[in-house]
């Protein structure tokens, strides 16, 4: 499994100790969660935070598609899409691939 937030605060607390508790990191956390959440709510179309990436907002329109199984023509609603692309720091921190 992954890095739950649990542990992502956990971890911010061990860097962070003794000068906050749990609790402010918690504070912190969610406060910068719903910072994000607003702007994007509020029609920004990229929220770039540095050092962990960009949240860009895409906007979709509604189409005709075809279902593919039986070819009936089908509608496509218009949707909203967020797409998260990291920083260059925490990319170049990825494990290197061997080919």
């Amino acid at each position: 499994m992954g890095m739950t937030y649990i542990d992502l605060v956990d971890a911010i607390h061990e860097r962070l100790h003794p000068r906050y508790n749990k609790k402010e990191v918690e504070l912190f956390l969610n406060a910068q969660r719903r910072a994000v959440h607003e702007s994007i709510q509020a029609g920004e179309k990229k929220v770039k935070i540095l050092g962990l990436g960009i949240f860009n907002v895409k906007t979709f329109k509604a189409r005709p598609a075809r279902n593919p199984k039986t070819g009936e023509p089908v509608h496509v609603p218009a949707r909203v899409r967020v797409k998260y692309t990291m920083d260059a720091g925490i990319k170049s921190a990825l494990p290197k691939v061997k080919e």
